[in-house]
Order: C-alpha cells, then structure tokens, then sequence
C-alpha cells in the first residue's frame, strides 16, 4: 500500500509541470516606460480603472462594508479584462 501511495504521488509529482500554465507577459496591460521617462498605460487600462474607481466608490467608506468595495473592483477590472 506504502508502494502505491508513493507512486502516485511521484506521479503527480512528475505532470504537476503539465498543468501549469504558460506565462504571457505580452498578454497584460501593463504600465510601461514612455519615450519622455514617464510611466504611461493604456487607453484601455485608464478607462477600467477609471470605470472600476466608480463602482468601488459606490460603496462608501471602508468601515461600513468590509472589503465589499474591493472586491466590487477586482471583480470589474477582471470584466474589463485587466490586471488588480
């Protein structure tokens, strides 16, 4: 039973690798240097964020709900396909 316990674990192990997946760096909006040196994001990046900024404000102070605003906000900036 030791052998067998041990030989799937091994064996999960072994395709752990498998199962991951690939990171894409191109695939993120994310903030990037300008020409000028100054830092600049997307048209589409500063729209979901002004957007997401909204909800979350919607919301009120942080006292009166907890972390309802938050995740209010990472669940929009998800729809809008961009990263927290």
């Amino acid at each position: 039973m030791k052998i067998l316990i041990a030989a799937a674990a091994l064996a999960a192990l072994i395709a752990s690798p498998a199962y991951a997946r690939h990171y894409n760096p191109s695939q993120l909006d994310h903030p990037w240097v300008g020409p000028n040196g100054q830092i600049e994001i997307s048209a589409a990046r500063a729209q979901a964020l002004r957007d997401c900024t909204a909800v979350e404000a919607q919301w009120g102070p942080e006292y009166d709900w907890g972390n309802t605003p938050y995740y209010h906000y990472r669940a929009c900036m998800t729809e809008h396909g961009q990263v927290e």
